[in-house]
């Protein structure tokens, strides 16, 4: 750090500098610089300040004191200069405990024996702990014709990170990548010729902007990529149908055929491609989708690893059930366009299913593009529209638990709606049976139909006494000021809120509980968003005023303090019963407010005083020697030799 004079003023610059100190850190605006982990030796940063002189004397005088202090804490590291050492540099070792995660502001100050202080300008350091780690996924091998997926997480990752993927000597750095998600590469052909076949060790390292690091574990990968593997095109539909291509599954759309990458693999080789396959009357259905040149090989080609080919519906369509529908693939690996020299790929032999299980995919509320009811969901509504598929031009029966409800024809789009009304409010177990090939039924659609929502809409009254203490303590719940009501009917999930929390609370359950003087309103929503609600009052709510124990009020004074308090009028000491009564109710230890006398002692020694006093009366509250809460009135006469502690309520 160094220390320099600013003006004859002698007004001091104060600016530090960290020699670990990394610069610039990116993005430029964020901090000055920063420091790495490995700048932290044992000891701590090494913190050099070095005195400049001034137009006239020395900035740093001895005896003067000089600490360090980090985002505004003043650490325990400071130096006392000593005579002599007013002109030389300073050691300071900072531990690395005062650092944070992110922008640290640093700075120090310069106290005088005068008692003066000067600080520094505040320099910030960008710091970065914990340091970043890494883990690479992968699978165990690659076989002819695949590639490979790298997965590489790199925890506590930070923006300007650099991670690097090693895979035997070939290695590929990703700079600056997305610290919120991990990394996914997949390897390419040429990836996987440039690592070459063969058992090879996986690594990775990150190091982030500060030259901190982290290493994963190293594991391993049998490359056997590169042997000479003719894949042949494939039906992307039929492929994950368990080599099924289901026409009816399409729903009218485009089939999409891949074709893939293959060793001696380059660009501009003539390829065929030519589907062939039979209707349903068993006569041939074939089509030639490419024949040679202008049909060829390219660079996205190559570098994707595949190339999207699309089988038109209108051909698929008239596909019939139950055939074989076979995928033929040549290519011209000797760089001629010649057919008669094409190297024949093996054949893709799929088969055709052409006929729809019958099926339901939509429930809707009273019509097709109503609310959607959910498989095993609940509604209120008594009007159901279904919507499947099924078999063209077939018939299908609805049913419901078994029952058939109507026989349907299915249109010529394979998709069929139906509309059930007047449906009672019971569980109900709703699946569509062909009419056709072998009655194949649907799975079931199961809907319980209830009574929509509803509540007690009458006024809640909770009246009951209620007292908040001023102070933590033991309460009890009060009867009058709470009260359970639940919703009736609606779909399951129902939920409770108050639209005046701090008037009324309310729990799951339905249970209301006063918190202040007013009116609320509770609503319930329950599962399908529907709501009811009902208005309540609280009313008889109290915050509890104490004067200090050691307070002496007299009898006038009582009357002073509740009125300065807001404190209210009480039943008096003739009908103490009420206040004593709120006391008990309210709270567990009592011991809290009121002192316990001693056997044989003129109870006035003990008591606090109720607030204000009422018909020339005062009551006096005391717990007896058995601990239980008591009250006793006195006049003025009998109050006069005792001023002492006071209680009043005052409405909240």
């Amino acid at each position: 750090m160094n220390i320099q004079s600013q003006a004859v003023s002698d007004a001091l610059a104060l600016f530090p500098v960290y020699p670990p100190q990394i610069a610039p850190v990116q993005p430029s605006t964020i901090a000055h610089g920063g420091v790495s982990q490995a700048a932290f030796t044992p000891d701590g940063l090494e913190v050099i300040i070095e005195p400049i002189t001034g137009l006239q004397n020395w900035v740093v005088a001895a005896f003067d004191v000089m600490t360090l202090i980090v985002n505004n804490v003043r650490t325990n590291v400071s130096k006392t200069i000593r005579p002599g050492e007013e002109g030389k540099r300073l050691l300071l070792l900072l531990p690395e405990f005062w650092f944070t995660n992110g922008v640290n502001d640093v700075r120090y100050q310069v106290t005088r024996v005068s008692g003066n202080k000067d600080d520094s300008p505040t320099l910030q350091l960008l710091y970065h702990n914990p340091a970043p780690t890494i883990t690479i996924s992968h699978p165990p091998s690659i076989v002819p014709g695949k590639t490979a997926v790298i997965i590489i997480t790199v925890g506590y990752a930070r923006a300007y990170d650099k991670v690097t993927l090693i895979i035997g000597t070939w290695r590929l750095t990703f700079t600056n990548p997305d610290p919120t998600k991990p990394i996914t590469y997949t390897l390419t052909a040429a990836d996987l010729q440039s690592i070459g076949d063969g058992t090879h060790p996986v690594s990775g390292n990150v190091v982030d902007q500060l030259t901190n690091s982290g290493v994963s574990a190293t594991t391993s990968i049998t490359i056997s990529a590169n042997q000479r593997v003719l894949n042949p095109p494939i039906i992307v539909e039929a492929e994950t149908n368990n080599r099924v291509l289901d026409v009816n599954d399409l729903k009218g759309k485009n089939a999409t055929i891949h074709a893939l990458t293959w060793t001696g693999m380059a660009d501009k080789q003539a390829c065929w491609m030519r589907v062939e396959s039979f209707k349903a009357n068993g006569t041939a259905h074939d089509l030639q989708l490419w024949n040679g040149l202008p049909a060829q090989t390219n660079p996205t080609w190559i570098s994707q690893g595949q190339y999207v080919q699309t089988l038109l519906n209108n051909y698929v369509s008239a596909l019939g059930d139950g055939k074989s529908l076979t995928l033929k693939f040549w290519v011209s690996l000797d760089g001629t366009n010649s057919f008669a020299t094409a190297t024949p790929f093996p054949d893709q032999i799929y088969t055709v299913e052409a006929l729809v299980a019958p099926t339901i995919t939509n429930v809707n509320e009273n019509t097709t593009t109503g609310t959607p009811v959910a498989n095993g969901g609940f509604t209120t509504a008594t009007t159901l529209a279904f919507t499947g598929n099924a078999s063209a031009d077939q018939q299908i029966q609805l049913l419901d638990k078994g029952v058939v409800q109507d026989t349907i024809l299915v249109p010529i789009s394979g998709q069929w709606t139906y509309t059930l009304t007047s449906q009672t409010q019971d569980i109900h177990k709703y699946a569509v049976k062909a009419l056709y090939a072998d009655g194949q039924t649907s799975e079931q659609w199961i809907t319980t139909i209830v009574k929509p929502l509803s509540i007690n809409t009458s006024q809640m009254n909770l009246n009951g006494v209620k007292l908040l203490a001023p102070f933590p303590t033991t309460t009890k719940e009060v009867p009058g000021n709470t009260m359970v009501r639940e919703a009736m009917g609606g779909i399951p999930g129902i939920e409770y809120a108050s639209l005046n929390p701090t008037i009324a609370s309310v729990t799951r359950a339905g249970k209301v509980t006063g918190l202040r003087n007013g009116f609320f309103t509770i609503i319930a929503i329950d599962g399908g968003r529907s709501q009811v609600s009902y208005h309540g009052v609280v009313t008889n709510v109290f915050t509890l005023l104490l004067t200090p124990i050691t307070e002496r009020l007299d009898f006038d004074g009582l009357d002073r303090w509740a009125s300065s308090m807001g404190g209210i009028q009480l039943p008096g000491a003739n009908d103490a019963g009420p206040v004593l009564n709120a006391f008990i109710t309210n709270f567990s230890n009592l011991g809290d407010f009121f002192r316990q006398m001693l056997p044989n002692n003129d109870p006035r020694n003990w008591v606090t005083w109720q607030a204000p006093t009422r018909d020339g009366l005062v009551a006096g509250f005391v717990r007896l020697p058995d601990g239980n809460l008591t009250a006793i009135a006195y006049d003025r006469s009998g109050h006069s030799q005792f001023p002492g502690p006071a209680f009043a309520f005052r409405s909240t």
